[in-house]
């Protein structure tokens, strides 16, 4: 089988339109990540880039699943150990903007009550921030994401209106930060000694 080299592509390249034959459905989405990794993101694809991010480092001892096919959905993700189908949930938060300007990251109170409703535990909350006029994110730079574990008591902190909409804040200091970090919680959270 040949493998086109990324490198030669232009920034426009659908990775759906590559004509690769791949028997297995695995060794598909395998090449379609490796591909998508090495192509253009743009800031509009934050969650695709997250995807590709977490299977570079996760592909070996959990399953991704994007949630994508549902825009209501109150997560985007759901990683599924490959060892016993314990799953663990994220919700991404994507902004242009520089983290330093904020001592509080927002969430909408109804995204909050539903991961509860919907028994989505656990999970974790993520804000990433790309820096304006930056044309793609980085999610292996260790200062552009904070996280956070979510819990009930998130449920009782104040709800503000912003826009018409509920939303709480999740002050920066309870979160910890750093995409390698995000990828060892993980790991402790799925057992893995790797």
């Amino acid at each position: 089988m040949l493998i086109p080299n990324v490198s030669e592509m232009s920034e426009n390249v659908n990775v759906n339109d590559l004509n690769v034959n791949v028997n297995v459905e695995s060794l598909q989405e395998t090449l379609n990540l490796r591909l998508r990794a090495n192509v253009f993101v743009d800031y509009q694809s934050a969650e695709e880039s997250l995807k590709v991010s977490l299977w570079e480092h996760l592909n070996e001892i959990c399953k991704i699943k994007h949630t994508v096919s549902n825009t209501y959905h109150p997560i985007d993700y759901i990683l599924t150990s490959k060892l016993n189908e314990k799953k663990l949930y994220l919700e991404l938060k994507s902004r242009s903007a520089e983290h330093e300007r904020f001592s509080e990251f927002l969430i909408g109170s109804s995204k909050l009550k539903n991961i509860q409703k919907n028994n989505l535990v656990p999970c974790i909350l993520i804000w990433s921030f790309n820096k304006p006029n930056k044309r793609y994110l980085e999610f292996s730079e260790s200062n552009n994401i904070y996280f956070i574990q979510y819990t009930t008591e998130m449920l009782k902190l104040p709800v503000k209106q912003l826009n018409g909409s509920g939303v709480v804040y999740i002050p920066k200091n309870d979160c910890d930060t750093s995409f390698e970090r995000l990828i060892i919680f993980i790991k402790n959270y799925f057992d893995c000694e790797c």
